[in-house]
């Protein structure tokens, strides 16, 4: 997400190419953004909870191409509707490797370590 809106821009087609740019990240304000997300995920949780839901994570449910007509079925059968084969003309604009895009990686990673966060550090190491 910080990336997307550092490049203002959120998606590509297939076909069309994106610059890379790489950006440098402020430990601080990432802390403060987990936390948020933290929060926010409680709040979410605790407003649906009582309601008929679905649970989606986009890296798990989405990001995978062959996982996205999965998720289609499960949704269109959890609402009802008929099942549709799907497909995308969007493409992954955000680098898997961190260090791609992240100009002061080991900074992060560092300040990570030290924080309540340090849980995430074995899945960004496996993305640098």
């Amino acid at each position: 997400v910080m990336y997307g809106y550092h490049r203002d821009q959120w998606h590509v087609k297939k076909g069309q190419n994106l610059d890379a740019t790489k950006m440098n990240i402020d430990p601080v304000a990432l802390r403060d953004w987990m936390g948020g997300i933290e929060e926010l995920k409680a709040y979410e949780k605790k407003v649906i909870e009582v309601l008929p839901h679905i649970h989606i994570v986009y890296e798990e449910d989405l990001s995978i191409p062959e996982q996205q007509s999965v998720t289609i079925e499960t949704v269109t059968d959890f609402l009802g509707l008929p099942n549709e084969k799907v497909k995308s003309n969007l493409k992954r604009v955000t680098p898997k490797n961190l260090s791609s895009f992240i100009e002061n990686i080991d900074e992060v990673i560092q300040y990570l370590g030290e924080s309540r966060y340090h849980q995430y550090l074995e899945s960004i190491n496996n993305s640098i």
